[in-house]
């Protein structure tokens, strides 16, 4: 079971990463539509 959590809080930062990523470059990169489907297929 703590190998699943550890997994899950992994999985949970590596989706804040990206989250993170898509703000900053989203003001300038709006325009990416694609890359917003593909982080919110990965949700």
């Amino acid at each position: 079971m703590l190998r699943s959590h550890s997994m899950l809080i992994q999985e949970i930062d590596d989706y804040a990463q990206r989250a993170e990523n898509m703000l900053q470059n989203g003001v300038s990169d709006g325009e990416r539509g694609s890359a917003s489907g593909d982080s919110s297929a990965g949700y």
